[in-house]
């Protein structure tokens, strides 16, 4: 699952850089993470996650492509945010994520590869998923890598660490986004 690095040009997102670590001892997510390692819930805006590369942004945007090897088929996702919990070794979180084009196909004559190279801006943003992941790492030590491709490698959730990213995913939705809170609110079933 790669992540590229676009420029929203007018009314087209450009690729402007393959291949952009999150992972990593250098990334931006062991960086966030070591902000402050003896609190072990942080989070990272989308905005903040493109202002690592050094680029605006106002005008950039970090996306995933879901599905690179699928030939014909086009999965791309702006990341809005990240919530995570950093402790004993690990670090699992969610992203927020702005479906771009879920499972579409390339216009007729476009193949797949070009058209993710240079794609048109929606006219209304898209629909809101959440995705899980976890990083071998926490703010004190570890190789912030991922689990290997192709393997289960979701992560395991205790209670405090899903409570702790649910009731921060859905604070933003209450007081950014203005949007209904996920799951049962203060225990109700």
């Amino acid at each position: 699952m790669p992540f590229y690095l676009y420029r929203l040009d007018g009314d087209n997102f450009d690729r402007v850089r393959s291949n952009v670590p999150l992972a990593g001892v250098n990334g931006p997510l062991c960086g966030a993470a070591r902000c402050t390692p003896d609190n072990p819930e942080w989070d990272l805006s989308g905005e903040a996650l493109v202002r690592f590369f050094g680029v605006d942004s106002s005008d950039h945007a970090v996306v995933i492509d879901l599905k690179p090897r699928v030939p014909n088929e086009i999965s791309l996702y702006r990341v809005k945010h990240l919530w995570a919990y950093s402790s004993h070794g690990w670090t699992p979180f969610a992203l927020e994520l702005e479906g771009l084009y879920v499972d579409a196909q390339p216009p007729a004559g476009t193949s797949a590869a070009a058209f993710k190279q240079r794609f048109p801006r929606l006219a209304q943003p898209g629909g809101r998923i959440y995705e899980f992941l976890y990083l071998n790492g926490d703010g004190k030590s570890g190789r912030w890598a991922f689990g290997r491709v192709g393997s289960v490698n979701a992560p395991l959730l205790w209670e405090r660490v899903f409570d702790s990213l649910l009731k921060r995913i859905n604070r933003k939705r209450r007081d950014i986004d203005r949007l209904p809170p996920l799951g049962c609110p203060d225990g109700e079933s």
